[in-house]
């Protein structure tokens, strides 16, 4: 799974595409998602060695467990727990992340299929 940044104000990068993320389909779960309450921000990454344009791999991500529910149509790669001190961010759309203690915890997904 990969993260694509760009650059929108001054030096601050700003993910703003998710991809790479069919992965195996072994390891899809299906099951009924409770759906974050995102809200709409910005996901910046904080490392100064990323260019503007690059297209990032997220370390450990062919491993995360993958949950998809077919009623709603998100799909959750990584973490689908829940707590209090997690931070829900909507980057793009239908695009999400949770963040706990400024870590990457799960990317969310609700794709389009035309």
């Amino acid at each position: 799974m990969e993260l694509g940044f760009s650059w929108v104000y001054g030096d601050a990068k700003y993910a703003n595409q998710v991809s790479g993320y069919c992965g195996d389909s072994a390891r899809w779960n299906e099951r009924h998602l409770r759906v974050p309450k995102f809200r709409p921000d910005r996901l910046i990454l904080l490392d100064e060695a990323i260019e503007c344009g690059d297209i990032i791999g997220l370390e450990g991500s062919g491993s995360w467990n993958i949950s998809y529910d077919p009623t709603t149509s998100w799909v959750c790669f990584g973490d689908i727990s829940s707590h209090k001190d997690d931070v829900a961010v909507l980057f793009a759309m239908g695009c999400g992340a949770i963040l706990q203690a400024n870590q990457l915890k799960a990317l969310w997904v609700k794709p389009i299929f035309q």
